[in-house]
């Protein structure tokens, strides 16, 4: 008897995938696949001569193949009925003219899982008989059109007993499933591997790492997450986020998890769409409790069945318990699951002669398994059994070698996994400032966590009141009446866009505390809260808190701005900073307050450092005898703290030199909104350095890439001059220059914030405004402008828009340019396109350094579009630009490339942006340390 195999353990869309590659291997080549998404009835479509009953009957034309799967699986004679109410439907739908499917098929195959009864005038026969019927019934009341009449031939049925000797046939077919494969398939490949005496042996190292790593990583600290000592475990926490992806606002686990359901290998039909995903999100967005949920769904659905430990099958519980309250199915897919901080791979990895990534991940799985695992036996494991690999925090690699490092390791990997034809799927997470890179698109697909909406934000807030309390009934109730009152303020839906916001502020409603208004003074009330709560403990260190809270803030302060410019200037992507180096600075500052003793003076030291070690607890101390905060966000508030920590002179300085690195966005907004609070002066000398910079600053070239509309952007998201109208109106006339070009590298953040603007009636004239004037006027503000206007309307938000502007398709396609692979066509090169106006100011002083720099031009290429226009080649690596560079710090070159641009023909737009765009991502990477006005980091 033929094995019965468990389709039912595939996936809708595996199982699409599963119809076609069997289709292709029993009848040759001929056949198109469909991918997922609007297929128009069709999995597949074969365009050729089909063979069936050894020859005694042909199909010729057009084959139109449809898969219909049934979750469950029932008697044979119900399946009979519902199999026949499909096949009515999709005939029904074909049939009906105002319903557009393509070209009408000469025969249909349905392949289903569902068995049919073999006895005589059972369900074979009876689906026969139906068949035919279908073929000249009208489906359509008081028609006399039929399906044959139309042009349909025939239509046959491959049902489960067929599915179950096809693929016993078709065993390269059946490889590709592992869903399908037998506990003999499996232990035949196992076999194959090195070193493995016993054939179960891999089986068992992979689940007793997936065992230790479902026990030992479920855990987020809610320290991790507001500073809190209580844990719990993720499932009980998380909350499914929103994101914007293809213009629909839609939410990260479905994303995820649907993407992870088909085969994704690379030899299964209808694999051509970016099988793997970049998750982009803002500070605190929850990108990695996603990434770690995601690992455990997986690791649970990996060991479910397959275990006997009583905690894990706890665990798998809890997180099915956990699936049903977010309302989702476990995945179909038993993929085999790796979580990777990417910050640690690139520490271990270096710049260059460190471990591969895929040595790297060997001994990963190693440091938890009983044996030693080699990367030959990681890769055999890689083709034989799905896997996901989770790939948390690039944005937290901010040295440009070691980004660079990871990227080639990534990109080398997925294309090893290729050519082993291994069912990997790739999910890697980031901040979406600085991250230029865009990893080979055609792989990885992209999709931006969204702010919570005002429900959801409530929702998550009272869910994660209810998680944290669940052992206080009483201070859980205080608390969620209290945040019931603050979210009923409109100043507050500011504050609750985030799940680390939300988080941060029903915190501080459990310890009363004021409202904050702005974003620094939730996340600087939330310090001020955890400082309060432990000096009012009646400890031994509560006099001491009274009167060292100044020198303990600056402690934290200057830790912050050490560990944020440690991990931009070295090779180093988690920055530490050593007890000693912490007790050095704690031992530096009481010198500077008058402690010239030195004994009295490193008493107090000491002192001060356990209290920031073990009663605060915002730094953690590591296992090597160092610190770091457990919050990024934290340490980039205590960084922006000490950045503004002088005169006007020195705040200048020191904003002037970060504003336009993405490593130090985070705390320039921050820093500004310390400032905005303060006084009229300081807000004034914020807006003048965001209005002032791209003129003004020696070492940005502004006039390329112009960083003062990002800024705007990013301080009207942070909503600090909501209350300003001045302030607010200064912002969008600011972020409005984008319209000069070029294509910002962010436009969809740009866009978001105009919207939000937009909703102040004289905002929302000025923004029309400049918008039609941008659609009257060059190519490259046409462009810049159509992107903001579609941008803004993603998610469902309301928009901008203005008089005169293109159609929705036309702004569509110009904007697609920027953010899709171009299709391959004749390259042209920046360099050779520069070379034109150059030769006529060769002579001029600086054309010699121009001339030298082409070269490094054509390294970015761009492709001819049907309009004469360029559409720019994106790249997956750093730019290699310092005969560029050069360029820009020299004035008489700078002028000769500004010229030389400003030459091209307006329809080449597209060039300039793409050399702005590749400059201004490597000349943002360019550490600042050396330029702080801070005498401590000497």
């Amino acid at each position: 008897m033929a094995n019965d195999f468990h389709f039912e353990e595939l996936g809708s869309r595996a199982f699409e995938q599963l119809s076609s590659a069997l289709v292709s291997a029993e009848f040759g080549p001929g056949l198109e696949v469909y991918g997922s998404g609007k297929d128009g009835g069709r999995e597949a479509v074969f365009q050729g001569t089909i063979s069936w009953d050894g020859g005694a009957r042909v199909w010729r034309g057009y084959t139109v193949v449809q898969a219909k799967q049934r979750e469950h699986v029932l008697a044979p004679a119900d399946n009979l009925a519902w199999l026949q109410s499909q096949i009515r439907f999709e005939l029904n739908h074909w049939m009906n003219v105002k319903r557009h499917r393509g070209k009408f098929p000469d025969h249909i195959l349905f392949v289903t899982n569902v068995r049919l009864s073999a006895a005589v005038d059972g369900g074979v026969d009876r689906i026969r008989e139906f068949l035919v019927q279908e073929l000249d019934r009208s489906h359509a009341s008081g028609k006399k059109d039929t399906p044959r009449m139309r042009g349909l031939r025939e239509i046959r049925v491959w049902h489960r007993d067929t599915l179950n000797a096809l693929i016993s046939n078709h065993r390269d077919v059946r490889s590709a499933f592992p869903a399908l494969l037998t506990v003999g398939d499996l232990l035949e490949r196992l076999n194959s591997l090195p070193g493995l005496a016993d054939p179960d042996a891999l089986a068992s190292i992979l689940r007793e790492h997936s065992e230790s790593a479902l026990r030992h990583d479920r855990w987020v600290r809610f320290g991790e997450a507001g500073g809190l000592h209580a844990r719990q475990s993720v499932d009980r926490v998380v909350v499914d986020l929103p994101v914007i992806s293809d213009d629909d606002r839609g939410n990260v686990l479905d994303e995820c998890m649907g993407r992870g359901e088909p085969v994704l290998r690379r030899s299964v039909p209808g694999n051509g769409w970016p099988r793997h995903l970049v998750i982009t999100g803002a500070a605190g967005n929850g990108k990695s409790t996603i990434a770690k949920y995601l690992t455990q769904i997986y690791r649970a659905r990996f060991l479910e069945g397959a275990t006997s430990v009583a905690a894990v099958n706890e665990i798998i519980a809890d997180t099915a318990e956990s699936l049903e309250r977010l309302m989702y199915e476990a995945p179909t897919s038993r993929r085999w699951p790796l979580n990777v901080s990417l910050p640690e791979m690139a520490n271990d990895m270096g710049p260059s002669g460190g471990p591969s990534m895929l040595r790297w991940l060997s001994r990963q799985v190693s440091q938890r398994a009983s044996v030693e695992i080699t990367p030959v036996t990681l890769e055999r494991w890689l083709k034989a059994w799905p896997v996901i690999l989770v790939l948390d925090g690039f944005d937290e690699v901010t040295a440009p070698s070691l980004r660079q490092r990871v990227v080639d390791e990534i990109m080398e990997f997925v294309d090893r996994a290729d050519e082993l034809d291994a069912d990997l799927f790739v999910v890697l997470t980031t901040r979406p400032t600085g991250y230029t890179e865009r990893i080979r698109p055609t792989d990885f697909a992209q999709i931006d966590l969204d702010y919570l909406a005002g429900d959801e934000a409530v929702s998550y807030g009272k869910h994660v009141t209810t998680q944290r309390l669940h052992d206080d009934v009483s201070l859980r109730e205080q608390v969620l009446e209290r945040f019931d009152r603050a979210v009923a303020q409109a100043s507050t839906g500011r504050l609750i866009k985030t799940p680390l916001q939300v988080l941060i502020l029903t915190f501080i409603l459990e310890n009363v505390g004021d409202l904050p208004a702005t974003r620094y003074q939730l996340f600087w009330s939330y310090y001020d809260t955890v400082y309060r709560r432990e000096q009012e403990k009646p400890t031994s260190h509560r006099a001491f808190l009274r009167g060292h809270r100044d020198d303990i803030t600056e402690l934290h302060e200057r830790v912050g701005l050490v560990l944020q410019t440690r991990c931009e200037g070295t090779d180093e992507a988690q920055a530490r900073l050593s007890l000693t180096g912490l007790r050095s600075l704690a031992h530096d500052r009481m010198i500077e307050v008058g402690h010239d003793s030195a004994a009295g003076a490193g008493e107090l030291a000491d002192q001060i450092v356990e209290i920031a070690t073990t009663r605060l607890v915002l730094l953690a101390a590591g296992e090597d005898d160092s610190v770091s905060f457990e919050v990024r966000s934290l340490q980039e508030l205590m960084a922006a703290r000490a950045l503004v920590n002088g005169d006007d002179a020195t705040i200048r300085e020191n904003l002037v030199a970060t504003a336009p690195s993405p490593h130090w966005r985070n705390t320039w907004v921050f820093a500004a909104g310390k400032l905005f609070g303060e006084s009229d002066h300081r807000r004034r000398l914020v807006l003048d350095i965001v209005d002032q910079f791209d003129r003004t600053c020696a070492g940005w070239p502004g006039w390329i890439y112009p960083v003062g509309p990002e800024l705007a952007a990013d301080l009207l998201d942070d909503g600090l001059a909501e209350t300003k109208p001045a302030a607010l109106r200064e912002l969008v006339t600011i972020a409005l220059r984008c319209l000069a070009g070029p294509m910002p590298e962010n436009p969809a953040h740009i866009a978001g914030r105009l919207s939000d603007a937009a909703r102040h009636g004289q905002l929302n004239a000025l923004i029309r405004n400049e918008l039609r004037a941008a659609f009257a006027g060059t190519p490259a503000a046409v462009a810049v402008a159509g992107a903001l206007v579609l941008f803004s309307s993603t998610g469902g938000a309301s928009g901008v828009s203005a008089p005169g502007q293109p159609a929705k398709a036309a702004m569509e396609e110009v904007t697609k340019r920027w953010f899709t692979p171009p299709p391959q066509k004749p390259r042209v090169k920046v360099g050779n396109l520069l070379g034109t106006p150059l030769k006529e100011l060769r002579d001029e002083p600086g054309a010699a350094l121009v001339e030298a720099a082409l070269t490094e031009c054509n390294a970015l290429t761009l492709y001819p579009t049907s309009d004469g226009e360029l559409w720019p080649e994106l790249i997956s690596r750093v730019f290699e630009c310092e005969r560029l560079q050069s360029v820009l710090d020299d004035v008489e070159a700078s002028g000769i490339l500004e010229l030389c641009l400003g030459d091209l023909e307006p329809r080449h737009w597209a060039a300039r942006s793409h050399l702005a765009r590749e400059i201004a991502a490597v000349r943002s990477r360019r550490p600042v340390s050396n330029r702080l006005a801070v005498p401590y980091l000497d």
